[in-house]
């Protein structure tokens, strides 16, 4: 080790001549020692709060100041700064209390010679701790850089797919029901390719954003009604490419009806094509993959079966870690598909296992509980709704889409004009759809300053990461969150929910006036 410059030591010490003995030893540590002795209680507490030390060095046995409470003072006033005690008759039951409570090393009196190793030690160890406090520190600071910038990818990126995507499933329904005619099934099949491609875009952004999250960033779903007969389907066909270059024959078997089943349908689309891909890669040319499903005692279960070479010997336990990438990895994959997989089927109640099959390959199941949907949506005639984005593409299809649907919808492209409108006195809406990132505020900021509650009118927050909203507001301040890029039948199910008239369902009429002037802070 270098020799320290510029040594600055605070030694509580009664006796002249081991005070100069310590100095001496320390003269070997560093020639530009800076040596200070205090022999009251009093001048201690102010030496050690008015400079600041390198190391303290306490004589057990000193008059000016009890040891434990010469450490306690010394950890209030600088936390981690080295401790050393020196005592010439102490007990080992009482050095190890001691040393439990914070106090560095303990020298005895007369080995003075090893102080000068003992101090390099300590220091060294401080300058070790504050260099991983300094990278733990640039650690977190390059973390939260990366969560801003995915929460812009998140908002910025997401705000035009979900306008592509919107437009397409209603320009889909519009040549559903008019388009019977040649003109039609053309357009009908170009729109088609339009949604396999958003959806392709939004399943590249949404692996981009769940790889750097942990865990809990995938126990916030959306649970709609989803056909998984129709999900599986189109899982093939996002990986129908891969399948026809491998030659690979899928056998898939399943009821001929199957129920809808409420699951979050973009991270369940996430499982199926993350397996399925996963399959295909360790599928050889011409080999067989195995699809089944089956509802059974009001759980469904998924089988998926390749004919791969299986999983690893001792790998079963290891294989939906997150990182884990197995013994034999080819270079390819980061080790986060599983963990994702597992993450989101176990958000949904249920659980995911692997085998290997003989003379099969590696096995991939899981099970969904098949839960009573409570929020089925009512028949109701639609009130007014108010569409509040600041993505003025966004806004209007939104607002197109629900017009479409006979809603009577009003829209603002800024939080200040919504505002001013819903605490003008007019009467309340049936339902505010809000952008939870809107440019002259965020969702929390406008509830604050809405100072409406639940009671008023309910409230759909739109967000490209719905774990924010809830981190960021508590529960009751609003009623759903619709994940971007907006599904068109998840947004509609959540508004055909909620946008009952609310006064109805509370049955207090006073309750469809906003609250106007000094907004109440939420």
């Amino acid at each position: 080790m270098h020799k320290k410059k510029n040594l600055r030591v605070l030694q509580i010490e009664d006796d002249e001549k081991e005070f100069r003995i310590v100095e001496s030893e320390l003269m070997k540590v560093t020639s530009q020692l800076q040596l200070t002795r205090v022999c009251e209680e009093k001048v201690f507490r102010e030496t050690l709060s008015k400079d600041s030390w390198d190391l303290v060095l306490c004589n057990y046995h000193s008059k000016c100041l009890e040891a434990r409470e010469a450490l306690r003072a010394v950890r209030h006033a600088h936390g981690d700064l080295p401790f050393i005690l020196i005592s010439g008759n102490i007990g080992e039951e009482a050095v190890a209390a001691l040393m439990k409570e914070g106090v560095d090393d303990f020298l005895l009196k007369g080995k003075y010679y090893r102080l000068e190793a003992m101090v390099k030690r300590v220091l060294m160890d401080r300058d070790i701790r504050k260099k991983e406090e300094k990278a733990q520190r640039k650690a977190f600071e390059a973390f939260a850089a990366k969560e801003r910038m995915l929460a812009i990818v998140s908002h910025d990126i997401k705000n035009p797919l979900s306008a592509i995507h919107l437009e397409a499933q209603m320009l889909l329904r519009t040549v559903n029901k008019y388009g019977k005619s040649v003109m039609g099934e053309e357009v009908k099949i170009q729109t088609g390719r339009i949604l396999k491609t958003t959806d392709r875009l939004r399943s590249l952004i949404v692996d981009l954003l769940d790889k750097n999250k942990g865990q809990e960033g995938l126990k916030s779903i959306q649970k709609i009604p989803v056909d998984p007969v129709k999900l599986i389907y189109e899982s093939l066909d996002h990986v129908r490419p891969l399948i026809q270059e491998k030659k690979i024959t899928v056998h898939y078997k399943a009821p001929e009806s199957f129920p809808e089943i409420p699951m979050d349908r973009n991270k369940m689309f996430q499982v199926f094509a993350n397996l399925l891909s996963n399959a295909i890669k360790f599928t050889p040319e011409y080999g067989d993959i195995h699809l089944e499903m089956s509802l059974e005692n009001g759980v469904v279960c998924f089988s998926l079966t390749d004919s791969g070479r299986g999983i690893g010997e001792g790998e079963n336990d290891k294989i939906f870690d997150k990182y884990w990438t197995g013994k034999k990895n080819d270079g390819s994959g980061t080790g986060l598909g599983l963990f994702i997989c597992r993450s989101i089927i176990e958000a949904h109640g249920g659980s995911i296992n692997c085998k290997n099959v003989s003379g099969k390959g590696a096995n991939f199941s899981f099970t969904l509980p098949v839960e009573t949907n409570s929020r089925a949506a009512p028949t109701v005639l639609p009130g007014e709704i108010i569409v509040v984005d600041d993505d003025e593409d966004l806004c209007e299809v939104i607002s197109w889409a629900l017009t479409r649907e006979g809603y009577a919808v009003r829209s603002f492209k800024n939080g200040e004009d919504a505002l001013s409108f819903l605490q003008s006195g007019q009467p309340a809406p049936d339902l505010l759809i809000v952008d939870f990132h809107l440019g002259d505020m965020d969702g929390r900021d406008f509830l604050t300053r809405l100072g409406t509650d639940a009671d008023r009118c309910p409230l759909i927050f739109v967000s490209g990461s719905p774990d924010e909203v809830s981190e960021a507001i508590s529960g009751g301040k609003y009623h759903a969150v619709v994940e971007k890029p907006l599904d068109l039948e998840g947004l509609l199910h959540e508004v055909k929910i909620l946008s009952v008239p609310y006064w109805q369902k509370s049955g207090n009429a006073a309750s469809r006036q906003l609250s106007h002037g000094p907004a109440s802070v939420v």
